[in-house]
């Protein structure tokens, strides 16, 4: 059984490590967003992405605040099957600074269920999302 010194001691073993590691690390993928209310969202290139996928992007959602918070992404469909986060939308902006809106939309028709997709992010966490372009 662990008990709370070793748990604490654990963590800051893993904090320390955390920080050696990103002290050395280049520069950040992410591009981040002004934070807004407790969240903040930042976008990345998908360095992994490969094949018919090579146009991903990833999208992060972290909770900078002080109180856990749940976002609804969008919608589940199949009993779990299949996420939809059809509630997010990307304003991108070209070289020539013209602004486009990219949004994911779920299919034109719906049969059976459809449950509402939430996700909880406690305070200091993140969420990840992968979005195909």
């Amino acid at each position: 059984m662990i008990n709370s010194k070793s748990q604490f001691a654990m963590a800051a073993f893993l904090l320390v490590l955390g920080v050696a590691a990103a002290c050395e690390a280049e520069a950040s993928p992410w591009s981040w967003g002004a934070a807004e209310k407790e969240l903040r969202m930042g976008v990345a290139a998908d360095q992994n992405a490969q094949g018919a996928h090579s146009s991903e992007i990833l999208i992060r959602l972290e909770n900078i605040g002080g109180k856990d918070a749940n976002i609804n992404l969008g919608i589940i469909l199949g009993n779990g099957q299949v996420y939809y986060s059809n509630a997010l939308y990307l304003l991108i902006t070209n070289s020539s600074g013209e602004t486009h809106k990219l949004i994911y939309f779920p299919p034109a028709t719906i049969i059976g269920r459809m449950d509402p997709f939430v996700v909880p992010i406690p305070v200091g966490y993140s969420y990840e999302l992968r979005c195909s372009l």
